[in-house]
Protein backbone atom coordinates (compact mmCIF):
# COMPACT_ATOMS: atom_id res chain seq x y z
CA UNK A 1 0.00 0.00 0.00
CA UNK A 2 1.18 3.48 -0.86
CA UNK A 3 0.12 6.98 0.18
CA UNK A 4 -0.90 8.37 -3.20
CA UNK A 5 -2.15 11.84 -2.25
CA UNK A 6 -2.41 14.22 0.71
CA UNK A 7 -4.87 17.09 0.29
CA UNK A 8 -5.31 20.08 2.57
CA UNK A 9 -8.90 20.44 3.76
CA UNK A 10 -10.45 22.95 6.11
CA UNK A 11 -10.68 20.41 8.94
CA UNK A 12 -7.38 18.59 8.35
CA UNK A 13 -5.49 16.65 5.72
CA UNK A 14 -7.28 14.08 3.54
CA UNK A 15 -5.11 11.00 3.06
CA UNK A 16 -5.43 8.79 -0.03
CA UNK A 17 -3.96 5.28 -0.06
CA UNK A 18 -3.75 3.43 -3.36
CA UNK A 19 -5.93 6.10 -4.94
CA UNK A 20 -8.80 5.76 -2.43
CA UNK A 21 -9.52 8.30 0.32
CA UNK A 22 -8.93 6.96 3.84
CA UNK A 23 -10.10 10.03 5.74
CA UNK A 24 -8.98 13.19 7.50
CA UNK A 25 -5.95 13.41 9.74
CA UNK A 26 -4.38 16.04 11.96
CA UNK A 27 -1.19 17.49 10.38
CA UNK A 28 0.76 16.78 13.59
CA UNK A 29 -0.30 13.13 13.54
CA UNK A 30 0.63 12.90 9.87
CA UNK A 31 4.12 14.03 10.82
CA UNK A 32 4.26 11.68 13.84
CA UNK A 33 3.33 8.73 11.62
CA UNK A 34 5.99 9.79 9.13
CA UNK A 35 3.58 9.84 6.21
CA UNK A 36 4.23 11.61 2.93
CA UNK A 37 3.10 11.20 -0.67
CA UNK A 38 4.71 8.05 -2.02
CA UNK A 39 5.31 6.47 1.41
CA UNK A 40 4.90 2.69 1.45
CA UNK A 41 2.67 1.35 4.23
CA UNK A 42 2.77 -2.03 5.88
CA UNK A 43 -0.50 -3.63 7.01
CA UNK A 44 0.23 -2.56 10.61
CA UNK A 45 0.96 1.03 9.55
CA UNK A 46 -2.27 1.14 7.53
CA UNK A 47 -4.28 -0.11 10.53
CA UNK A 48 -2.63 2.54 12.72
CA UNK A 49 -3.48 5.17 10.11
CA UNK A 50 -7.12 4.02 10.05
CA UNK A 51 -7.33 4.20 13.88
CA UNK A 52 -5.87 7.70 13.91
CA UNK A 53 -8.22 8.84 11.13
CA UNK A 54 -11.19 7.43 13.06
CA UNK A 55 -10.09 9.21 16.25
CA UNK A 56 -9.46 12.55 14.51
CA UNK A 57 -12.80 12.46 12.69
CA UNK A 58 -14.62 11.49 15.91
CA UNK A 59 -13.06 14.46 17.71
CA UNK A 60 -13.99 16.80 14.87
CA UNK A 61 -17.55 15.49 14.85
CA UNK A 62 -17.83 15.80 18.64
CA UNK A 63 -16.59 19.39 18.60
CA UNK A 64 -18.94 20.32 15.75
CA UNK A 65 -21.84 18.71 17.59
CA UNK A 66 -21.05 20.61 20.79
CA UNK A 67 -20.72 23.85 18.84
CA UNK A 68 -24.30 23.41 17.63
CA UNK A 69 -25.86 22.28 20.90
CA UNK A 70 -24.82 21.51 24.48
CA UNK A 71 -25.00 17.81 25.31
CA UNK A 72 -24.23 15.43 28.14
CA UNK A 73 -21.18 13.21 27.88
CA UNK A 74 -23.34 10.11 27.48
CA UNK A 75 -25.53 11.82 24.90
CA UNK A 76 -22.46 12.85 22.90
CA UNK A 77 -21.07 9.30 23.07
CA UNK A 78 -24.36 7.86 21.81
CA UNK A 79 -24.46 10.41 18.98
CA UNK A 80 -20.93 9.49 17.85
CA UNK A 81 -21.74 5.78 17.96
CA UNK A 82 -24.86 6.38 15.85
CA UNK A 83 -22.69 8.19 13.31
CA UNK A 84 -20.65 5.00 12.90
CA UNK A 85 -17.51 5.73 14.89
CA UNK A 86 -15.88 2.88 16.79
CA UNK A 87 -16.54 2.78 20.54
CA UNK A 88 -12.85 3.40 21.22
CA UNK A 89 -12.72 6.50 19.01
CA UNK A 90 -16.03 7.83 20.37
CA UNK A 91 -14.95 7.36 23.99
CA UNK A 92 -11.60 9.05 23.34
CA UNK A 93 -13.34 11.95 21.59
CA UNK A 94 -15.71 12.42 24.54
CA UNK A 95 -12.76 12.22 26.97
CA UNK A 96 -10.93 14.85 24.88
CA UNK A 97 -13.94 17.20 24.95
CA UNK A 98 -14.29 16.66 28.71
CA UNK A 99 -10.58 17.33 29.30
CA UNK A 100 -10.83 20.54 27.27
CA UNK A 101 -13.76 21.68 29.45
CA UNK A 102 -16.37 21.50 26.70
CA UNK A 103 -18.57 19.02 28.59
CA UNK A 104 -20.34 19.87 31.84
CA UNK A 105 -23.19 17.47 32.55
CA UNK A 106 -24.50 19.48 35.52
CA UNK A 107 -24.59 22.74 33.54
CA UNK A 108 -26.29 20.90 30.67
CA UNK A 109 -28.84 19.39 33.08
CA UNK A 110 -29.62 22.79 34.64
CA UNK A 111 -30.04 24.47 31.28
CA UNK A 112 -32.19 21.70 29.81
CA UNK A 113 -34.34 21.52 32.96
CA UNK A 114 -35.00 25.28 32.85
CA UNK A 115 -35.97 25.10 29.18
CA UNK A 116 -38.32 22.18 29.78
CA UNK A 117 -39.92 23.88 32.77
CA UNK A 118 -40.43 27.01 30.66
CA UNK A 119 -42.37 24.79 28.25
CA UNK A 120 -44.67 23.91 31.13
CA UNK A 121 -43.32 20.46 32.00
CA UNK A 122 -43.45 19.12 35.53
CA UNK A 123 -40.57 17.60 37.46
CA UNK A 124 -41.32 13.99 36.55
CA UNK A 125 -41.36 14.70 32.81
CA UNK A 126 -38.22 16.85 33.08
CA UNK A 127 -36.42 14.04 34.92
CA UNK A 128 -37.47 11.53 32.26
CA UNK A 129 -36.31 13.81 29.44
CA UNK A 130 -32.93 14.42 31.10
CA UNK A 131 -32.46 10.70 31.68
CA UNK A 132 -33.15 10.04 28.00
CA UNK A 133 -30.48 12.61 27.12
CA UNK A 134 -27.94 10.61 29.15
CA UNK A 135 -27.73 12.75 32.29
CA UNK A 136 -26.83 10.72 35.42
CA UNK A 137 -29.58 10.44 38.06
CA UNK A 138 -27.65 12.34 40.76
CA UNK A 139 -27.17 15.31 38.44
CA UNK A 140 -30.85 15.22 37.49
CA UNK A 141 -31.69 15.50 41.19
CA UNK A 142 -29.36 18.49 41.59
CA UNK A 143 -30.82 20.24 38.55
CA UNK A 144 -34.39 19.68 39.75
CA UNK A 145 -33.58 21.05 43.23
CA UNK A 146 -32.56 24.36 41.67
CA UNK A 147 -35.83 24.79 39.76
CA UNK A 148 -38.70 26.84 41.15
CA UNK A 149 -41.46 24.77 42.72
CA UNK A 150 -43.87 22.91 40.44
CA UNK A 151 -46.75 24.79 42.02
CA UNK A 152 -45.71 28.05 40.32
CA UNK A 153 -45.43 26.39 36.90
CA UNK A 154 -48.70 24.57 37.53
CA UNK A 155 -50.40 27.87 38.41
CA UNK A 156 -49.17 29.34 35.12
CA UNK A 157 -50.53 26.30 33.26
CA UNK A 158 -53.91 26.71 34.94
CA UNK A 159 -54.02 30.42 34.14
CA UNK A 160 -52.87 29.82 30.57
CA UNK A 161 -53.97 26.81 28.57
CA UNK A 162 -56.47 25.48 31.07
CA UNK A 163 -58.10 28.80 31.95
CA UNK A 164 -61.25 27.99 29.97
CA UNK A 165 -61.82 24.59 31.62
CA UNK A 166 -65.23 24.11 33.19
CA UNK A 167 -64.09 22.61 36.51
CA UNK A 168 -67.68 21.75 37.45
CA UNK A 169 -67.91 19.36 34.48
CA UNK A 170 -66.35 16.06 35.63
CA UNK A 171 -65.26 14.97 32.11
CA UNK A 172 -63.59 18.32 31.40
CA UNK A 173 -61.90 18.30 34.81
CA UNK A 174 -60.61 14.72 34.25
CA UNK A 175 -59.26 15.69 30.82
CA UNK A 176 -57.43 18.67 32.32
CA UNK A 177 -56.01 16.53 35.14
CA UNK A 178 -54.78 13.89 32.70
CA UNK A 179 -53.19 16.61 30.55
CA UNK A 180 -51.34 17.97 33.58
CA UNK A 181 -50.18 14.49 34.56
CA UNK A 182 -48.84 13.94 31.03
CA UNK A 183 -46.91 17.18 31.46
CA UNK A 184 -45.19 15.56 34.46
CA UNK A 185 -47.10 16.99 37.41
CA UNK A 186 -47.82 14.70 40.34
CA UNK A 187 -51.40 14.11 41.41
CA UNK A 188 -50.58 15.63 44.82
CA UNK A 189 -49.47 18.90 43.20
CA UNK A 190 -52.56 19.09 41.00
Amino acid sequence: MTVTRIEARRAGLRIHVDGAPVGLLDPLMLSALGLFTGAALSEAQFEQLCREVQLFEARQSALASLARQAQSGTGLLQRLLRKGFTREAAEQAVAHCDAMGYLDDLDFARSAAQKLQAKGYGRRRIADALHQKGVPRELIGQALEELPADRETLRLQLEGRLAGTDWADRAARDRALRALQRQGYSYEDI
